[in-house]
């Protein structure tokens, strides 16, 4: 029987949808091509520029009229659907999610581990040393707002041929059309003649 854990899915083979044992590694660079700047923690499909990136968490200070989007309580902190976040709920709520990321992703890759560090850049680099560059992951990829091809913020990555991921009704995996008619430009239209070239 052919056994589909031993056959990597090429980088160029990832489409929109849900893609089966597709290579991923953990980075810790910066975002610049130019390599300035802080570095951040991204799991990345290998061979791609498709990435998600694990931003630190922040202590928020300023809610900004953020409210919960549900029911939780971390650390001792309680945040309520609906209600505006004290500081202290949006920093739970902002780690919380970073924390649910990372799980997702070592359970995805290496099973149930436990990675530690005392700064953001300690963690990152032992989580990168922990889940490397060879490993393998079901991986969701769909179209973002700006019709480029992303990893979406939930519900992204599993096990490599688990089925434990599906698309959900906001998931857009056709590319948007683009709407530029430039032939129809009024300032065109009406002032062609008085254009300087």
């Amino acid at each position: 029987m052919f056994n589909t854990n031993s056959v990597k899915a090429s980088a160029a083979s990832v489409k929109p949808g849900i893609n089966s044992n597709v290579p991923v590694e953990a980075i810790f660079e910066p975002l610049r091509k130019d390599g300035s700047g802080d570095p951040v923690l991204s799991l990345r499909i290998v061979d791609s520029n498709i990435k998600k990136i694990l931003w630190e968490p922040k202590q928020l200070g300023n809610t900004q009229d953020r409210t919960a989007s549900y029911n939780f309580e971390f650390n001792g902190v309680k945040g309520q659907k609906g209600v505006v976040m004290t500081d202290a709920v949006a920093n739970a709520f902002e780690m919380m999610n970073f924390l649910k990321d990372i799980k997702s992703i070592l359970v995805a890759t290496i099973g149930d581990v436990v990675v530690e560090g005392k700064t953001y850049a300690e963690f990152a680099k032992n989580f990168v040393a922990a889940v490397g560059s060879d490993k393998t992951a079901d991986v969701k990829i769909v179209y973002g707002n700006n019709g480029y091809l992303e990893i979406p913020k939930y519900g992204f990555i599993a096990a490599p041929n688990s089925n434990k991921l599906v698309l959900g009704k906001n998931d857009v995996i056709v590319k948007p059309e683009v709407d530029a008619d430039f032939t129809s430009s009024p300032v065109l239209a009406d002032n062609s003649s008085e254009l300087p070239f």
